[in-house]
């Protein structure tokens, strides 16, 4: 990806619900060449939507994207902006397609009339437009549920070697909501060579309705590892209380002799 010296002064970003996150990208906190383009870089998002429909400048409309992002639930209700924002879901550059998914995702429900063109980017080699389409559709919620078996494909993908976008997709299809044909799939990822991808499993099992009852035993087995111990305590925590008591003890216990006061 380019960077180009003395266009952006720049902003670390952490991966997480912030819309505008990415662990591969930087957040620019003042963009001279967006500003030549054309796109404003103060509050003035009525004067973004007009500009980002007449550039075709790629890093212009990937700083106009952020920036509507950041007001998402403000201009998802907004007539034009959730159109203009999925449009940009076909351009051939891959920073501004992960822009406008994660725009559309911090959109909400007028987002989520997109789902299918964000779901569509899933396919795109490109790791963080991959990554930015998985929590986009994390973010509709319950609408993007005809989605679900794409995201328990990329969590299952044997070849996918990114460990953030597998448990991304875990944690959209909790978000989502699966269905019971998905759970032995889902309970095999507790099992997974990476902690982080076992910790999101304990999380989504649970979120899948009273099948991920039976999965209980194997969910307690994670309070043994420090990374997915946090995980299978609130996993177990919203099972039935007939599940989390031959646990709570042993829970109890851990919690008492962990440093981490969470």
């Amino acid at each position: 990806r380019s960077q180009a010296q003395g266009i952006y002064d720049y902003l670390p970003v952490g991966a997480g619900s912030d819309p505008n996150s990415s662990r591969r990208c930087l957040r620019p906190a003042m963009s001279i060449q967006a500003e030549n383009a054309g796109i404003p870089i103060d509050s003035n998002l009525g004067g973004t939507l007009a500009a980002i429909n007449r550039t075709d400048d790629p890093s212009a409309l990937a700083f106009s994207l952020r920036l509507m992002a950041g007001k998402g639930e403000v201009l998802g209700s907004q007539d034009g902006y959730p159109e203009a924002v999925a449009k940009h879901l076909a351009n051939p550059n891959p920073e501004v397609i992960a822009a406008a998914a994660r725009a559309l995702g911090s959109f909400g429900a007028a987002g989520a009339r997109f789902s299918d063109h964000v779901a569509a980017v899933m396919r795109w080699p490109d790791v963080d437009v991959r990554l930015a389409a998985v929590q986009a559709l994390g973010r509709f919620g319950k609408v993007a549920a005809r989605h679900s078996s794409k995201l328990i494909k990329v969590a299952l993908d044997p070849k996918l070697q990114d460990e953030e976008l597998k448990v991304a997709a875990i944690t959209a299809l909790g978000e989502v909501g699966g269905d019971i044909t998905q759970v032995p799939s889902l309970a095999a990822l507790l099992s997974d060579n990476s902690l982080h991808v076992q910790g999101a499993a304990c999380l989504t099992l649970t979120s899948l309705g009273p099948s991920g009852e039976a999965h209980a035993s194997a969910i307690a087995s994670k309070l043994q590892q420090d990374a997915t111990r946090y995980a299978a305590a609130a996993a177990l925590a919203r099972l039935p209380g007939g599940c989390l008591k031959p646990h709570a003890k042993e829970l109890v216990t851990k919690a008492l002799c962990d440093p981490d006061p969470q």
